[in-house]
C-alpha cells in the first residue's frame, strides 16, 4: 500500500483481510482559529450590537479544515490589543499544529497580529504575495505549529484559505499538496478582460464543462460565494481573455 493512502472503510477492509493487526498512520492536524477585531460579534448579534459585524469566517474555517481532515480545535475572537492577541496566540500555538489568524495584517496601525506572534515566538516565513485577492497573506512558524495569517476580508480569506492552508492541512496528513490543488483547464464561456499586474484568483461558475468569472469581484462580495463553484486564476496583464479558450480552474 503507497505512502498516503487514505484509510477509508474499504482500505480498512482489505488491511484486516491480510492479517495487519496494525498500521502507521499520519495523525490528523489540528487547526485553532483566531480572528481579531473587536468590531467581530457572533453571528445572529450584530444586528442588535452598535458599531458591530458578524464574525463570518471562524466556524467556516474550521469546517474548511474538518472537509480536508484537520481537527477543528477553538475559535476565538479578539480585540485589537497586542497583549491580548499575544496570549490567546500562545494559547493557541501551544494546542494546535495550524493557528489561523484573521485579520491585522495590513499596515494599520491596529494591525497587531504578525507582531503579536512574533513576541509569542513565531517565525515569520513570508509575508505578503502579489495576488488579488489576498495580497496581505503571510506565513510563520512556532516550533513545530505553522501560523497563517489570512485577510481580515471575509472573501478574501475564504480563497486564500483554499489556496495556502488546504495545501498545508494535505502535507501535514502525509499526502502531496497537488491532491488540494487539483487544477484544470475548462473553457471560458464567455469573453473576460484583466489587466492588473497582480495574479487573479477569481470566482467562477462552472456550468455545461464551461467557467464564467463572476462579474463583481470585490473582495466584500461575498454573496457570491453562494454562486460560485471554484476560482479560476489568471495570470498578471492577461488582456482580453476570448471566449473558448482554457483557464485553470480550481473547484472550491
Amino acid at each position: 500500500m503507497e505512502i498516503g493512502t487514505i484509510i477509508t472503510p474499504q482500505v480498512m477492509v482489505a488491511l484486516a483481510a491480510c492479517d495487519v493487526r496494525e498500521a502507521k498512520i499520519w495523525k490528523r492536524a489540528r487547526l485553532s482559529v483566531i480572528a481579531t477585531g473587536k468590531e467581530l460579534v457572533p453571528p445572529g448579534e450584530a444586528s442588535i450590537t452598535p458599531n458591530s459585524i458578524p464574525d463570518s469566517l471562524s466556524e467556516a474555517l474550521l469546517l474548511l479544515g474538518r472537509q480536508w481532515g484537520a481537527i477543528p480545535m477553538a475559535s476565538v475572537r479578539v480585540d485589537d490589543d497586542l497583549s491580548i492577541v499575544e496570549a490567546q496566540a500562545r494559547i493557541a500555538i501551544a494546542n494546535s499544529d495550524i493557528v489561523a489568524v484573521i485579520g491585522g495584517a495590513s499596515a494599520g496601525k491596529r494591525d497587531y497580529a504578525k507582531k503579536a506572534f512574533r513576541k509569542a515566538g513565531t517565525q515569520l516565513i513570508w509575508e505578503g504575495v502579489s495576488m488579488k485577492p489576498g495580497k496581505p497573506v503571510w506565513m510563520g512558524k512556532s516550533g513545530s505549529t505553522f501560523v497563517l495569517g489570512l485577510p481580515g476580508n471575509p472573501t478574501a480569506a475564504i480563497t486564500t484559505a483554499r489556496l495556502f492552508l488546504v495545501p498545508l492541512l494535505k502535507i501535514l496528513g502525509g499526502t502531496h499538496k497537488s491532491n488540494a490543488l487539483c487544477w484544470s483547464e475548462i473553457p471560458l464561456a464567455e469573453d473576460f478582460e484583466y489587466n492588473s499586474d497582480r495574479l487573479a484568483f477569481l470566482s467562477a461558475i462552472f456550468r455545461d464543462g464551461k467557467v464564467s468569472i463572476e462579474k463583481d469581484q470585490r473582495s466584500s462580495g461575498q454573496i457570491r460565494l453562494l454562486t460560485s463553484d471554484g476560482l479560476v486564476r489568471v495570470e498578471p496583464g492577461s488582456g482580453l481573455i476570448t471566449e473558448g479558450t482554457g483557464v485553470p480552474f480550481l473547484a472550491w
